[in-house]
């Protein structure tokens, strides 16, 4: 039976709106709860928080589900080679 195929996503991933295409919003947002945010993740103002918060929330979804993969007993050893550099005649 073939291993299920793997899909490495990268984090942080290739950006799809630059600052000057973020969308624009409106939140409700207790305040407290965004100060303590603030402190937690080291940002200063809501949208750095609020984007730093959700790239942080994303990622340990990934990993999550990263670790929640059945990977082959081999797979070190297969990914070590899939990382070797090839040469193609």
């Amino acid at each position: 039976m073939q291993p299920a195929p793997l899909v490495i996503r990268t984090f942080p991933p290739i950006e799809r709106y630059s600052v000057g295409m973020g969308k624009r919003t409106s939140l409700i947002v207790d305040q407290v709860l965004l100060r303590e945010a603030e402190r937690s993740v080291g940002t200063k103002g809501p949208t750095a928080t609020v984007r730093e918060s959700l790239q942080r929330v994303v990622r340990q979804a990934h990993l999550d589900r990263l670790a929640r993969l059945e990977l082959p007993e081999d797979f070190p050893e297969r990914l070590e080679k899939m990382r070797q550099p090839r040469a193609f005649d």
